[in-house]
């Protein structure tokens, strides 16, 4: 309490009140004689660190992505034009299920649904209010993408004869970049702030 400045400082544990219920408890003290006014102060300190603190999440997010999406892509693009080196990707698992075809499904799985679970979740906060943002469009691409390519790998499972071209590499891709944008624009939010 800081008498010369008639400032009140009040600390509270989120679980139990939040600050608007503060407010109104102060505003309902105010209808004597006395006026008091309340408003909510948040340091500029917890802003620089959730600052920090998002950067490194979406950093952090990044480079696991790309943990899983740089194999993909050299297993889908790079390793076939190369005769002698990507000649055991064409080994048959059965059936048609190729090793380069398994490979490409297991490393896409966890881009597509760890990584990319905040744009399934955004997608689906944004369709509840009717509306479309990208997050829907990320969401829908990279589906279109994965569930497409999981129908070729049923189908090259399930038959001796199918050939079919799976998409792997563009949803997991498709999603790191993403991330790689929202990543470089939060550093440069962050810069122009401190401008």
């Amino acid at each position: 309490m800081d008498l010369l400045e008639h400032i009140v400082t009040v600390s509270y544990d989120p679980d139990f009140t939040g600050p608007r219920t503060l407010i109104h408890c102060v505003q309902e003290a105010s209808r004597g004689s006395k006026v008091y006014r309340a408003t909510l102060y948040s340091p500029s300190g917890r802003r620089e660190k959730d600052k920090v603190n998002e950067i490194r999440m979406y950093r952090d997010q990044f480079l696991f992505s790309c943990l899983f999406s740089v194999p993909v892509f050299v297993f889908a693009m790079v390793l076939p034009m190369l005769p002698p080196y990507g000649n055991w990707l064409n080994y048959k698992v059965h059936n048609m299920l190729t090793l380069g075809l398994f490979l490409r499904w297991i490393l896409c799985t966890p881009v597509q649904f760890i990584v990319g679970k905040r744009f399934y979740v955004g997608s689906y906060h944004a369709l509840r209010r009717r509306s479309a943002n990208m997050d829907v469009l990320v969401a829908l691409g990279t589906n279109a993408a994965y569930f497409y390519s999981l129908y070729i790998v049923i189908k090259a499972l399930t038959s001796d004869t199918f050939q079919g071209q799976d998409f792997f590499e563009t949803s997991s891709m498709l999603i790191s970049f993403i991330l790689l944008g929202k990543y470089l624009e939060i550093v440069a939010k962050g810069k122009t702030s401190d401008a």
